[in-house]
């Protein structure tokens, strides 16, 4: 058997054997995955990848697996085994939520020390037809839900800002910073590519102090939102999807007007390209400030 670390180079000869965007982030400090093979030109038998969850020095590390496929049972050991080598240098605890393990695939983790339980997703599937069974006037919700007749245009768009840019997770770890634009970009930039990547930039007259409420108010969650002058704002986010890049930014706009009777704001933004290095990107959005 042949075990290989995934990373940008090798990554397409083995996407087809993992679910479709599952390997998304190999290349990332806080990503990595391995991949078993039946010699060194044969069929791929295992894959597993997991994502760092810390990655201060100074906290605890653990890991979270997030696919895992093996052909049989001897593959599936095999490429734990070589994970529980690798990541044992440098992760404390791992863990993993996946849905409908077979009868091998839970011995498979049992065997590798893992204590399984069930329990309640972090995601909800549930076809239409099901939802439409529920009868949700049985019993009293929680102050927390609300229905979408009963929100504000403010709410309502927040939502769909958070749906559009956030996904299932938002911002991996090696994208929590809090510092200006240029040591955002600079700290990772260790021409490890990451995929996508988008900046939005604000600009007001006078120093208008409506902006950043309104930038605020309607950023997505898992954005970083950067104050580069007196009346430049910009916002960084994962996201390369144009189309939840320019909702956001017709948003500001609209609202802006709308608070300010009708005065503009300069606008514009800069998607990142699959194989463009931080720092190319990180040009492009510098003259985009210009």
């Amino acid at each position: 058997m042949e075990l290989i670390e995934l990373d940008q180079d090798n990554l397409e000869y083995y996407e087809d054997y993992m679910e479709p965007d599952a390997a998304e982030n190999i290349g990332r400090e806080c990503c990595t995955g391995l991949v078993l093979m039946d010699g060194y030109e044969g069929e791929t038998v295992a894959a597993l990848l997991w994502e760092k969850k810390t990655l201060g020095a100074d906290e605890e590390s653990y890991a979270e697996l997030s696919f895992f496929r093996s052909e049989d049972r001897e593959n599936g050991q095999e490429i734990l085994n070589a994970y529980s080598d690798k990541a044992s240098r440098e992760i404390e605890r791992s863990w993993f939520e996946f849905e409908d393990l077979s009868g091998e695939q839970r011995a498979i983790f049992e065997e590798a020390g893992f204590v399984l339980k069930e329990a309640e997703s972090r995601d909800l599937h549930l076809t239409v037809e099901d939802l439409c069974k529920l009868k949700l006037g049985a019993k009293k919700l929680p102050h927390y839900v609300k229905s979408i007749k009963s929100l504000s245009s403010k709410q309502f768009w927040q939502g769909i800002a958070n749906a559009l840019f956030c996904e299932k997770k938002g911002l991996l770890e090696d994208l929590d910073y809090n510092s200006d634009f240029l040591s955002v970009m600079t700290k990772i930039a260790s021409e490890k590519n990451y995929p996508g990547g988008s900046a939005i930039i604000f600009k007001s007259a006078g120093g208008s102090k409506v902006l950043p409420k309104l930038l605020e108010s309607f950023r997505p969650d898992d954005t970083i939102l950067l104050r580069l002058e007196e009346d430049t704002f910009m916002v960084l986010s994962s996201t390369k999807w144009e189309k939840a890049v320019y909702l956001m930014q017709r948003r500001i706009n609209e609202a802006y007007a709308e608070e300010t009777g009708g005065m503009g704001l300069e606008s514009g933004y800069v998607l990142r390209e699959p194989k463009e290095s931080i720092g190319d990107f990180a040009k492009r959005v510098e003259g985009l400030l210009r």
